[in-house]
Protein backbone atom coordinates (compact mmCIF):
# COMPACT_ATOMS: atom_id res chain seq x y z
CA UNK A 1 0.00 0.00 0.00
CA UNK A 2 2.67 2.48 1.02
CA UNK A 3 4.91 1.97 -2.42
CA UNK A 4 1.54 2.00 -4.04
CA UNK A 5 0.46 5.57 -2.30
CA UNK A 6 3.95 7.55 -2.23
CA UNK A 7 6.01 8.64 -4.78
CA UNK A 8 9.00 6.71 -3.92
CA UNK A 9 12.65 7.81 -4.89
CA UNK A 10 14.27 5.12 -3.74
CA UNK A 11 13.67 2.06 -1.12
CA UNK A 12 17.00 1.68 1.60
CA UNK A 13 16.92 -1.87 3.24
CA UNK A 14 18.96 -2.61 6.07
CA UNK A 15 16.97 -6.22 6.88
CA UNK A 16 17.56 -9.54 4.23
CA UNK A 17 13.87 -10.27 4.16
CA UNK A 18 12.93 -6.68 3.73
CA UNK A 19 15.07 -6.74 0.44
CA UNK A 20 13.17 -9.76 -0.40
CA UNK A 21 10.02 -8.63 -0.39
CA UNK A 22 10.64 -4.88 -2.31
CA UNK A 23 12.57 -7.27 -4.78
CA UNK A 24 9.80 -9.39 -5.45
CA UNK A 25 7.55 -6.32 -5.84
CA UNK A 26 9.74 -5.07 -8.52
CA UNK A 27 9.71 -8.00 -10.37
CA UNK A 28 5.47 -8.28 -10.06
CA UNK A 29 4.72 -4.92 -10.97
CA UNK A 30 7.76 -3.93 -13.25
CA UNK A 31 8.83 -1.16 -11.13
CA UNK A 32 12.44 0.09 -11.39
CA UNK A 33 12.42 2.46 -8.15
CA UNK A 34 16.36 1.57 -6.86
CA UNK A 35 16.19 -1.33 -3.79
CA UNK A 36 20.21 -0.16 -1.99
CA UNK A 37 20.50 -2.67 0.40
CA UNK A 38 22.98 -1.84 3.43
CA UNK A 39 24.38 -5.70 4.64
CA UNK A 40 24.98 -5.31 8.61
CA UNK A 41 27.26 -7.73 9.67
CA UNK A 42 30.57 -9.09 8.25
CA UNK A 43 29.24 -12.29 7.42
CA UNK A 44 26.58 -12.44 4.53
CA UNK A 45 24.06 -15.14 3.37
CA UNK A 46 22.41 -16.06 0.79
CA UNK A 47 19.01 -14.43 2.32
CA UNK A 48 20.82 -10.96 1.58
CA UNK A 49 20.88 -11.44 -2.14
CA UNK A 50 18.06 -10.33 -4.48
CA UNK A 51 18.04 -10.12 -8.24
CA UNK A 52 16.46 -6.92 -7.94
CA UNK A 53 18.89 -4.87 -5.33
CA UNK A 54 20.74 -2.25 -7.79
CA UNK A 55 23.43 -1.81 -5.00
CA UNK A 56 24.98 -3.42 -1.90
CA UNK A 57 26.43 -1.56 0.96
CA UNK A 58 28.50 -3.41 3.15
CA UNK A 59 31.03 -3.32 5.71
CA UNK A 60 34.14 -4.51 4.51
CA UNK A 61 36.25 -5.91 2.12
CA UNK A 62 35.55 -9.14 3.27
CA UNK A 63 31.76 -9.09 2.77
CA UNK A 64 32.52 -7.44 -0.97
CA UNK A 65 34.80 -10.88 -1.67
CA UNK A 66 32.00 -13.26 -0.23
CA UNK A 67 29.27 -11.62 -2.38
CA UNK A 68 31.32 -11.56 -5.36
CA UNK A 69 31.61 -15.29 -4.91
CA UNK A 70 27.98 -15.90 -4.74
CA UNK A 71 27.31 -14.66 -8.11
CA UNK A 72 26.98 -10.55 -7.22
CA UNK A 73 28.81 -8.28 -9.58
CA UNK A 74 31.37 -6.49 -7.83
CA UNK A 75 30.22 -2.86 -10.13
CA UNK A 76 26.97 -3.24 -7.61
CA UNK A 77 29.09 -3.11 -4.29
CA UNK A 78 30.34 -0.49 -2.36
CA UNK A 79 32.41 -1.10 0.51
CA UNK A 80 31.45 2.13 2.94
CA UNK A 81 30.91 0.22 6.71
CA UNK A 82 27.96 -0.66 8.60
CA UNK A 83 25.21 2.11 9.11
CA UNK A 84 25.64 4.24 12.61
CA UNK A 85 25.00 7.93 13.66
CA UNK A 86 26.41 10.24 12.58
CA UNK A 87 26.99 11.05 16.01
CA UNK A 88 29.50 8.64 16.47
CA UNK A 89 31.21 9.87 12.73
CA UNK A 90 31.38 13.44 13.68
CA UNK A 91 32.83 12.56 17.46
CA UNK A 92 36.59 14.30 17.54
CA UNK A 93 38.64 11.21 19.00
CA UNK A 94 41.21 12.84 21.86
CA UNK A 95 44.77 11.18 21.92
CA UNK A 96 45.48 12.41 25.12
CA UNK A 97 46.35 9.50 27.85
CA UNK A 98 44.46 9.59 30.89
CA UNK A 99 45.29 8.41 34.24
CA UNK A 100 42.52 6.22 34.77
CA UNK A 101 40.79 3.97 32.26
CA UNK A 102 37.54 4.59 30.88
CA UNK A 103 35.72 0.96 30.43
CA UNK A 104 32.61 0.86 28.69
CA UNK A 105 30.25 -2.23 29.22
CA UNK A 106 27.39 -2.99 27.04
CA UNK A 107 25.53 -6.09 26.58
CA UNK A 108 22.75 -5.29 23.68
CA UNK A 109 19.18 -4.45 24.96
CA UNK A 110 18.94 -6.39 28.06
CA UNK A 111 22.73 -5.45 28.94
CA UNK A 112 23.98 -9.26 29.36
CA UNK A 113 27.62 -10.26 29.36
CA UNK A 114 29.07 -13.34 29.85
CA UNK A 115 30.50 -13.43 33.44
CA UNK A 116 29.27 -10.33 33.99
CA UNK A 117 29.20 -10.65 37.74
CA UNK A 118 32.74 -12.08 37.58
CA UNK A 119 34.33 -9.13 35.67
CA UNK A 120 32.17 -6.35 37.72
CA UNK A 121 33.54 -7.95 41.08
CA UNK A 122 37.18 -7.60 39.29
CA UNK A 123 36.86 -4.46 37.76
CA UNK A 124 34.94 -2.61 40.46
CA UNK A 125 38.00 -3.48 42.82
CA UNK A 126 40.60 -1.85 40.93
CA UNK A 127 42.04 1.44 41.32
CA UNK A 128 42.79 3.55 38.24
CA UNK A 129 39.74 2.29 36.50
CA UNK A 130 36.30 3.84 35.91
CA UNK A 131 33.33 2.09 34.90
CA UNK A 132 30.16 2.82 33.13
CA UNK A 133 27.77 0.12 32.36
CA UNK A 134 25.05 0.47 29.74
CA UNK A 135 21.96 -1.97 30.92
CA UNK A 136 19.89 -1.23 28.15
CA UNK A 137 15.87 -1.76 29.13
CA UNK A 138 16.81 -4.44 31.74
CA UNK A 139 15.26 -2.63 34.89
CA UNK A 140 16.76 -5.76 37.29
CA UNK A 141 20.17 -4.97 35.94
CA UNK A 142 20.29 -1.28 36.83
CA UNK A 143 18.54 -1.97 40.36
CA UNK A 144 21.41 -4.79 40.91
CA UNK A 145 24.13 -3.14 40.10
CA UNK A 146 23.29 0.01 41.74
CA UNK A 147 22.96 -1.52 45.24
CA UNK A 148 26.12 -3.81 44.24
CA UNK A 149 28.53 -1.73 42.74
CA UNK A 150 27.90 1.70 43.99
CA UNK A 151 31.34 2.88 41.96
CA UNK A 152 29.92 1.97 38.98
CA UNK A 153 28.19 4.06 36.77
CA UNK A 154 24.91 2.20 35.39
CA UNK A 155 22.74 3.93 33.09
CA UNK A 156 19.56 2.11 31.59
CA UNK A 157 18.42 2.89 27.60
CA UNK A 158 20.04 5.91 26.17
CA UNK A 159 20.38 7.97 23.06
CA UNK A 160 23.80 9.43 23.67
CA UNK A 161 25.76 6.16 23.55
CA UNK A 162 28.71 7.76 21.38
CA UNK A 163 29.33 10.27 24.12
CA UNK A 164 30.76 6.92 26.44
CA UNK A 165 32.14 5.33 23.76
CA UNK A 166 34.25 8.76 22.65
CA UNK A 167 36.25 8.50 25.92
CA UNK A 168 36.28 4.65 26.84
CA UNK A 169 39.60 3.02 26.50
CA UNK A 170 38.27 -0.37 26.08
CA UNK A 171 34.74 -1.26 25.04
CA UNK A 172 33.37 -4.45 26.70
CA UNK A 173 30.23 -5.73 24.31
CA UNK A 174 28.51 -8.24 22.49
CA UNK A 175 29.63 -8.72 18.76
CA UNK A 176 26.96 -7.06 16.75
CA UNK A 177 27.71 -4.96 13.26
CA UNK A 178 26.20 -1.90 14.08
CA UNK A 179 28.27 -2.31 17.74
CA UNK A 180 31.09 -2.97 15.89
CA UNK A 181 31.34 -0.34 13.75
CA UNK A 182 29.76 2.50 16.35
CA UNK A 183 33.47 1.32 18.11
CA UNK A 184 35.68 1.49 14.85
CA UNK A 185 34.11 5.33 14.54
CA UNK A 186 34.60 6.06 17.96
CA UNK A 187 38.47 4.80 17.97
CA UNK A 188 37.34 2.03 20.67
CA UNK A 189 38.85 -1.34 20.79
CA UNK A 190 36.87 -4.22 21.92
CA UNK A 191 36.67 -7.12 23.88
CA UNK A 192 34.03 -9.98 23.34
CA UNK A 193 33.38 -13.24 25.70
CA UNK A 194 32.16 -16.18 23.95
CA UNK A 195 30.42 -15.41 20.85
CA UNK A 196 28.17 -17.72 19.72
CA UNK A 197 25.79 -16.30 17.31
CA UNK A 198 26.36 -17.26 13.54
CA UNK A 199 26.83 -13.38 12.82
CA UNK A 200 28.46 -12.47 15.62
CA UNK A 201 31.23 -15.27 14.26
CA UNK A 202 31.99 -13.52 11.20
CA UNK A 203 31.91 -9.88 13.19
CA UNK A 204 34.40 -11.06 15.79
CA UNK A 205 36.42 -12.84 13.58
CA UNK A 206 36.95 -9.41 11.55
CA UNK A 207 37.74 -8.19 15.17
CA UNK A 208 40.77 -10.76 15.51
CA UNK A 209 42.14 -10.68 11.82
CA UNK A 210 42.10 -6.41 12.01
CA UNK A 211 43.63 -6.51 15.27
CA UNK A 212 41.44 -3.71 16.49
CA UNK A 213 40.06 -5.71 19.93
CA UNK A 214 40.03 -9.64 21.84
CA UNK A 215 37.94 -11.93 21.80
CA UNK A 216 37.43 -14.79 24.19
CA UNK A 217 36.75 -17.88 22.74
CA UNK A 218 36.73 -20.89 25.60
CA UNK A 219 35.24 -21.13 29.24
CA UNK A 220 38.97 -21.61 30.47
CA UNK A 221 40.17 -18.23 29.91
CA UNK A 222 40.74 -16.56 33.08
CA UNK A 223 38.91 -13.26 32.37
CA UNK A 224 40.09 -11.03 35.04
CA UNK A 225 44.05 -11.68 34.25
CA UNK A 226 43.11 -11.17 30.53
CA UNK A 227 41.62 -7.91 31.16
CA UNK A 228 44.43 -7.04 33.86
CA UNK A 229 47.27 -7.94 30.59
CA UNK A 230 45.16 -5.77 28.30
CA UNK A 231 44.30 -2.55 30.75
CA UNK A 232 48.17 -2.61 31.49
CA UNK A 233 49.34 -2.69 27.74
CA UNK A 234 49.02 0.97 26.30
CA UNK A 235 51.14 0.04 23.49
CA UNK A 236 49.20 -3.04 22.56
CA UNK A 237 46.02 -0.74 23.09
CA UNK A 238 47.32 1.97 21.06
CA UNK A 239 48.02 -0.04 18.28
CA UNK A 240 44.52 -1.23 18.26
CA UNK A 241 43.74 2.04 18.07
CA UNK A 242 45.62 2.81 14.97
CA UNK A 243 44.26 -0.59 13.27
CA UNK A 244 40.85 0.74 14.09
CA UNK A 245 41.66 4.04 12.01
CA UNK A 246 43.13 2.27 9.64
CA UNK A 247 39.94 0.74 8.61
CA UNK A 248 37.57 4.31 9.16
CA UNK A 249 40.21 6.11 6.65
CA UNK A 250 39.97 3.35 3.77
CA UNK A 251 35.69 3.29 3.98
CA UNK A 252 34.13 4.13 0.66
CA UNK A 253 32.12 7.54 2.03
CA UNK A 254 29.19 7.06 -0.65
CA UNK A 255 25.63 6.31 1.34
CA UNK A 256 22.88 5.45 -0.71
CA UNK A 257 21.81 9.55 -1.32
CA UNK A 258 24.78 10.47 -2.29
CA UNK A 259 25.21 7.30 -4.92
CA UNK A 260 21.20 7.83 -6.05
CA UNK A 261 22.42 11.85 -6.84
CA UNK A 262 25.47 10.87 -8.50
CA UNK A 263 23.92 8.42 -10.56
CA UNK A 264 21.36 10.95 -11.75
CA UNK A 265 24.16 13.51 -12.35
CA UNK A 266 22.26 15.82 -9.89
CA UNK A 267 24.11 18.60 -7.92
CA UNK A 268 21.42 19.37 -5.19
CA UNK A 269 18.69 16.69 -3.94
CA UNK A 270 15.97 18.48 -2.32
CA UNK A 271 14.53 15.41 0.40
CA UNK A 272 11.51 17.53 1.16
CA UNK A 273 9.99 17.12 -2.38
CA UNK A 274 11.09 12.98 -2.29
CA UNK A 275 9.91 9.90 -0.34
CA UNK A 276 12.20 7.61 0.72
CA UNK A 277 11.11 4.80 2.58
CA UNK A 278 13.80 3.65 4.50
CA UNK A 279 13.09 -0.33 5.01
CA UNK A 280 14.12 -3.00 7.98
CA UNK A 281 15.10 -0.26 10.84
Amino acid sequence: MLLNDKNIDMIISTFPICSQYVSAYKKIKNKNMPLFTYITDIDVNEEWICENTDMYFVGSKQTKESLIKKGVGKEKIIVCGIPVKHDFKDQAITEIRKNNKEILIMGGGLGLIPQGDKILDYLSNIENINITFIAGKNKRLIKQIKESYPNINVLGYCDNVYDYMKKADLLITKSGGITLFEAIHSTTPLYVIRPFLCQEIGNVKFIQEHRIGKVIWTRGTDICEDLTFLLENDILLDDMKKNIKNIRENLDNSSPLAYYNKSLNLCYYNVSNSYIKISGI
